[in-house]
């Protein structure tokens, strides 16, 4: 596995209109949608109609159906594509590849967490003292972007889906596996993980 600091940086643009066809080998579709609604319930549909939305442009009319795998990883029979998605308080992200799994996360950081003990948990006591020498808001931003890093992994292998940190992808893993910070621009702590190696291009899609 992977996971080298390696940091794509999104250059958002607006996408076309119209049916889109998978990204090309080597290349990950990034979308983000930032949904404002009156309450977190409301905020959460509208995340799930968007990104179905955004999934539909991909997919079209035609006979590929969403299924879950046994952690309960999305995906489609047949694979038109292989998809992602997080979402943190507004934030909706959406990955989408075509030949290749991936996974992405976003959190948004949350001040006032227990991290050393979470971090502890997920990936033991020498990152959880590494964490624990860290103060203030430097220790919140490190630790939220190392979880994000730990989701998009876990999402990426389909596995631990349910939060269990046994289920954490190793570095002795035979997958070859790549896990990169994502700059989104306004410092929101993300990342993505992507079989089969590096991301060698990213296009990043605003709504």
């Amino acid at each position: 596995m992977s996971t080298e600091g390696a940091i794509l940086r999104a250059q958002w643009t607006a996408p076309s209109p119209g049916p889109l066809t998978a990204p090309a080998p080597g290349t990950v579709d990034l979308w983000r949608a930032d949904v404002q609604a009156p309450g977190r319930h409301e905020v959460r549909d509208r995340q799930r109609e968007r990104a179905r939305e955004i999934l539909q442009r991909y997919v079209g009319d035609g006979a590929a159906r969403e299924v879950r795998g046994t952690h309960g990883k999305p995906g489609f029979d047949p694979p038109v594509v292989h998809f992602s998605v997080a979402h943190s308080g507004p934030v909706l992200l959406v990955a989408v590849a075509g030949d290749v799994e991936v996974g992405v996360d976003v959190e948004l950081v949350r001040a006032g967490r227990p991290i050393v003990a979470l971090a502890r948990r997920a990936w033991g006591d020498e990152e959880a003292a590494a964490l624990a020498a860290l103060r203030g808001a430097d220790a919140d931003l490190a630790f939220h972007r190392a979880w994000t890093r730990h989701e998009a992994a876990l999402k990426c292998l389909g596995v631990g889906l349910a939060g269990a940190p046994a289920d954490a992808p190793s570095t002795a893993s035979p997958v070859s596996l790549a896990v990169m910070d994502l700059d989104l621009g306004d410092g929101v702590p993300a990342a993505l993980a992507r079989t089969g190696g590096p991301v060698e291009r990213l296009r990043a899609l605003r709504i």
